[in-house]
């Protein structure tokens, strides 16, 4: 028998370590499906047509998005990776993809699929192994969606997350800073700044710096600078290395440079062959630097066509001299940057200068370009433009064009043909700062002027203090007390702003605070404050109550009356009542305190609420208001003040037990105790 039990205890006990092992494979499953569920999958549509519009809604008769710099419709080409927040049939049952777009004012665009099959989609699942990656890579969760797609597409290439250990808003700070960050005089206004020195108020005008472009405002730097706006399939090539790699070959940069100046042979200066690509690829794989990169630096500065002053070899008085770089090219000492940076070209001792021919200019300006923008620092085109130091300055950045690291980005992506990205390895050094947005920066997109300053304000009649400056917010009057109204003037510098709070404006005594708001064209509000005080007339106040007041008792008030109903039984001239500490849908109670005011806020008169019957102060007469005077007369809970004249119920100056009888005769109905 004893045997049996011990094969039961065993049993038992197998099939305990059973449930167990059961039940930890489900722990695991479950956390495999928390980790790895449905919302977790990226929808992506490839575009597999020539080109398809971005529309602000689901319908060919919504408006199409326009590039704010430009004002040119926008659209995606066979190839771009889009990411599909949601699939909308409209009224006619078309097939429409909202994708995200940051030129768009809600984020979102729409484009057309539906029969025609524009589009190829993948469900993007994460890679157990790559989410390892990125956790050990320290990327933050808000870098790693667009990290997955590229993942998914291309698996051979290699983020690296590059901790720079700067502070976001500083490193931002250090790059607005007037002439450090520029754009183009053609941008929308939300691209530029209005900082002191940058914007002129007065006459509504932009300053002019190198080349005419204008200061960049915060909100566009911010997003340039925000390497989260940056991964897609092409804006990626931003933080790709700058070192020379077998992946860069001559035949790629041919592809590069067809269709540009630099797509063949040229006679140089001293009558010699210049073969473009083959100078530009040579010279860059002597010094280490990735020739795609030099390529689309120099078609960034001087343009494909080769027209520019710098290097067209015409320019007078600086005849046959050449800087593909745009080396020193800067306004400066009454000189133009062409003629500043020709001059430069045109001098002596390092990097093969005088470059006066087009071969020395090009492998010169390669030597210059290497020896200061290319360094364990200054890796990818990222930091070549934004270069902030732990100090955070701003130190040997390449250019002040805020956007033209990722201008030449997307030339350089171009330059890899789509078999060299899939089957080579590249490298891309991505920066994470320190506190950064939870949420990529977006693009401002906003135009119209930004000017939203008074050019003159005024009270008729009446001088305001300080004097009027456009610049200063505050302003302030004081009227005698018979002023009940004024009539307030305002004009703005610029005419397409929008001014409220003007006109004919009602005064209160004491102060006034008027707000006069300027709205600007691109819809920036700033607000002016006048403060205009109406001085108090001389006259105490006085009032008129159908409530019995004696001296600083006041009877005759109903159980269970509202703040609001006791106030209206009140006329007050030069003055306001109030109840103390109650709202107007509070109940007035026994020893509740009215208060008279004069019209400078200070207490004229006050009276104390007497209600007979209502000795708790509750408002009512209860059983418990028979309490306390029994309490009172036991001596056990003395009562005085507002609570004994309301337990002289009686009237006889007294507190017997004949008041608690007539609390009970009014409980009762049979007798009613008259307020």
């Amino acid at each position: 028998m004893r045997l049996f039990f011990d094969v039961l205890k065993y049993r038992k006990k197998i099939l305990l370590i059973f449930v167990a092992v059961l039940f930890f494979a489900f722990l695991i499953s479950i956390a495999s499906y928390l980790t790895f569920s449905a919302d977790d999958v990226i929808k992506v549509g490839v575009v597999d047509y020539t080109r398809l519009a971005l529309r602000s809604g689901p319908g060919a008769e919504y408006a199409q998005i326009k590039s704010p710099s430009s004002g040119a419709n926008l659209y995606v080409s066979k190839g771009d990776q889009l990411v599909i927040a949601e699939e909308e049939r409209n009224s006619k049952g078309e097939k429409w993809y909202k994708v995200p777009c940051s030129y768009s004012e809600t984020g979102y665009a729409y484009v057309y699929d539906d029969e025609y099959e524009n589009f190829k989609i993948y469900n993007i699942e994460r890679d157990p192994e790559f989410e390892d990656y990125l956790t050990e890579q320290g990327f933050p969760e808000s870098y790693k969606d667009d990290l997955r797609i590229l993942h998914y597409f291309y698996p051979k290439w290699e983020f690296i997350a590059v901790h720079n250990g700067l502070d976001w808003n500083r490193s931002v700070d250090a790059e607005s800073v007037l002439g450090v960050s520029l754009v183009s005089a053609s941008s929308p206004s939300s691209w530029k700044s209005t900082q002191s020195g940058a914007y002129n108020w007065s006459t509504g005008t932009w300053t002019s710096f190198d080349y005419g472009l204008h200061a960049a405002s915060r909100e566009i730097i911010e997003f340039y600078m925000d390497p989260r706006n940056s991964l897609g399939q092409d804006s990626v090539f931003l933080f790709l290395g700058q070192f020379y790699d077998d992946s860069q070959t001559l035949d790629g940069l041919r592809d590069m440079l067809s269709g540009t100046f630099m797509a063949g042979t040229v006679t140089d200066t001293d009558g010699s062959s210049l073969n473009y690509p083959q100078t530009i690829y040579n010279a860059s794989k002597e010094n280490g630097v990735n020739p795609y990169v030099i390529s689309s630096i120099i078609i960034n500065e001087v343009g494909s066509a080769g027209t520019s002053g710098s290097v067209s070899g015409n320019y007078s008085g600086y005849e046959n001299l050449f800087n593909y770089f745009n080396i020193n090219a800067y306004a400066h000492s009454g000189n133009s940057a062409i003629k500043n940076g020709l001059i430069y070209a045109g001098g002596s001792g390092t990097y093969g200068r005088p470059w006066n021919t087009r071969y020395k200019a090009v492998v010169g300006g390669i030597q210059w370009y290497v020896r200061n923008y290319v360094s364990e620092t200054q890796i990818s085109l990222y930091t070549k433009r934004f270069n902030i130091t732990s100090d955070y300055e701003c130190s040997i950045q390449y250019m002040t064009n805020i956007n033209g690291a990722s201008s030449e980005a997307s030339q350089l992506a171009t330059a890899y043909p789509d078999s060299v990205k899939s089957e080579n390895v590249l490298k891309f050094y991505i920066p994470v700062f320190e506190n950064m947005p939870e949420t990529a920066c977006k693009r401002p997109i906003g135009d119209g002027s930004p000017n939203n300053r008074l050019s003159s304000l005024s009270v008729s009649g009446y001088n305001i203090g300080p004097a009027f400056d456009m610049d200063t917010l505050e302003y302030s009057l004081i009227v005698p007390s018979d002023v009940s109204s004024v009539t307030i003037s305002a004009s703005a510098v610029d005419l397409n702003a929008k001014i409220s709070g003007t006109g004919t404006v009602n005064l209160n005594y004491g102060a006034n605070n008027i707000e006069i708001e300027v709205t600007a064209e691109n819809g920036s509000v700033r607000t002016y404050v006048l403060v205009i005080s109406r001085q108090y007339g001389g006259e105490d106040p006085s009032y008129t109550t159908s409530y019995k007041i004696d001296d600083d008792i006041l009877k005759g008030v109903s159980t269970g009356t509202k703040v609001s109903d006791f106030l209206s039984k009140f006329s007050v001239t030069n003055g306001s009542i109030a109840v103390t500490g109650k709202g107007n849908s509070d109940i007035v109670a026994t020893g509740d305190r009215a208060v008279i005011y004069s019209l400078d806020s200070s207490e004229y008169k006050s009276f104390s609420v007497v209600i007979v019957g209502d000795v708790s102060g509750d408002g009512q007469i209860l059983i418990n208001d028979i309490i306390k005077i029994r309490n009172h007369l036991l001596q056990t809970s003395m009562i005085s003040g507002s609570e004994a004249l309301a337990a002289d119920v009686s009237g006889d100056g007294q507190i017997l037990i004949n008041d608690i009888i007539k609390i009970r005769n009014h409980l009762l109905g049979t007798d009613q105790i008259i307020q």
